[in-house]
């Protein structure tokens, strides 16, 4: 069965606030792109007002940055970075302008995280002793952390990691690596929640056939995750 990630995004309510929010991205990238994207649409209405830059278009990066966060109350990166220029925003964001915990030293928790969260909790009464397995170390790691939180077992793998039977044994997946066709086997799988278009059409029949719960590639997390980061944004009176 799809899972119907849209009821859950409207469940979140936006409250119109006079905002500034400042969108960091580098290059040309599918995903980056349509994430820049989806917030501009929700915010539609909102009164959020959005700053966008290419940092890969600017010779003199640091002022861009500078720029930037002397201009917005809050900011989002959208990877991927090059490793000298993600290090670099790391090293200058302010934590209290981060609002998805690029950084990694935030008081936010990450959006991404957050979304995988609602759409379990929306489903289970509770995960605590499932097995779930998690693909991908970048933000694979913040969305490990919700699930232990949550009481799951919880276990991490890299997109390097040379096991085609990782997700042999897992109750739920998360997969954020953002690779196709990455996941094969799935026996004992409740749900698949794919954060980086990973999933195969074959696993995409298998879930229309009830075999599983499966996020769908079109609104699926990243509705949630966008409609996450604008309502922090919005309603957050913090460090304003």
């Amino acid at each position: 069965m799809i899972i119907d990630c849209k009821k859950v995004a409207d469940s979140i309510h936006l409250e119109p606030k006079p905002r500034t929010l400042g969108i960091i991205r580098y290059g040309e990238h599918k995903d980056a792109e349509y994430f820049c994207k989806s917030i501009m649409k929700q915010a539609e209405g909102t009164k959020l007002y959005i700053i966008e830059i290419d940092l890969n278009t600017y010779d003199y990066k640091g002022m861009m940055i500078e720029n930037m966060i002397n201009a917005c109350d809050k900011i989002v990166c959208c990877n991927p970075f090059p490793k000298e220029i993600k290090e670099l925003l790391q090293d200058m964001i302010p934590p209290q302008k981060d609002i998805d915990n690029f950084t990694g030293r935030s008081r936010y928790r990450n959006c991404t995280a957050e979304a995988v969260r609602m759409v379990l909790e929306d489903k289970y009464e509770s995960i605590e002793g499932l097995n779930a397995t998690v693909l991908g170390a970048n933000v694979g790691w913040e969305i490990a952390r919700e699930l232990k939180d949550m009481g799951s077992t919880v276990t991490v793998y890299n997109s390097k990691t040379k096991n085609e039977y990782r997700t042999m044994y897992a109750d739920i997946i998360v997969s954020a690596v953002g690779k196709e066709d990455l996941i094969k086997y799935l026996p004992c799988a409740e749900t698949i929640i794919d954060v980086g278009n990973d999933i195969g059409d074959l696993i995409y029949e298998h879930a229309m056939n009830d075999l599983y719960d499966l996020t769908p590639q079109r609104n699926g997390i990243g509705l949630i995750t966008t409609k996450i980061l604008l309502k922090k944004v919005l309603e957050d009176e913090h460090e304003i």
